[in-house]
């Protein structure tokens, strides 16, 4: 199975051309790069995930793999052929699983904080919190 780094490489130039993800130039560059999800651009953490499904007669082979987050991977897993190009296209962060679990853990943080639960916010959470406040 090919590293995250090899596939990203792959596919950067198409994504960005092709398919319109709006990427920085730089993106390929950033050590994290890997962690982006190609569909829909949200920094959570990559899965390397099948194009063509394996009992499809999908290969492990670089042309064959993506880098989704693990939300658009579940939302992925029923398509292929052109409907999954027409997929990828279509996805942002704004009708992203990823970004609607961001947007949800930042309005519970926001919530817990709001309410002085300060014991149950983790403690990177609250460090962040506080440097932000007093910016």
């Amino acid at each position: 199975m090919p590293k995250a780094t090899e596939i990203l490489n792959h596919w950067y130039k198409k994504l960005t051309e092709d398919y319109g993800k709006g990427l920085d130039d730089d993106w390929n560059d950033k050590p994290n790069a890997t962690s982006i999800c190609f569909a829909c651009c949200m920094n959570v953490g990559t899965e390397r995930c099948h194009i063509l499904p394996r009992w499809e007669g999908g290969s492990d082979e670089v042309s064959n793999l993506h880098l989704l987050c693990k939300e658009c991977h579940l939302e992925s897993e029923t398509l292929s052929g052109d409907v999954y190009w027409q997929w990828l296209q279509s996805k942002d962060y704004s009708n992203s699983g990823s970004f609607l679990r961001v947007w949800n853990k930042t309005k519970i943080m926001q919530s817990l904080y709001e309410q002085k639960k300060f014991d149950l916010i983790p403690p990177t959470v609250l460090v962040g919190i506080n440097k932000f406040l007093n910016t």
